[in-house]
């Protein structure tokens, strides 16, 4: 069974950044959301395995955006990417439950290697 990933990004280049990474991994795409509200929505019709999300998005950003989606399934892997790598947003997304926190800019290999490493999925 392929992994079914879901993306959040408000940026349109990184979201066909991460659906070609998704691709060359042969997981599929179930959706694409420009904020948090849409990753909610799009979580919920979905069910992905995981979530790659962005912390800076309009409407609802993604820390928020992963409290709800961890209150709607408190084991969904989640994983956080960011240009601001700040200690304290590292940590405040690790202590709402993110699987893992990627900088960006984005290496596919390091976000591959998070996805397999959380998942346990090839």
């Amino acid at each position: 069974m392929k992994l079914k990933i879901l993306v959040a990004d408000d940026q349109m280049v990184i979201r066909k950044l991460l659906a070609r990474i998704i691709e060359e991994n042969d997981w599929t795409l179930v959706g694409e959301a420009a904020d948090g509200t849409e990753a909610i929505s799009l979580f919920r019709k979905h069910l992905p395995d995981v979530v790659i999300m962005d912390v800076n998005m309009p409407v609802l950003d993604g820390l928020n955006a992963l409290k709800a989606i961890k209150s709607i399934d408190s084991n969904a892997c989640v994983i956080i990417l960011s240009s601001v790598g700040t200690q304290e947003k590292i940590e405040t997304a690790i202590d709402l439950g993110a699987a893992a926190y990627v900088l960006k800019p984005i290496r596919k290999e390091e976000l591959s290697k998070a996805i397999r490493g959380f998942t346990g999925k090839k």
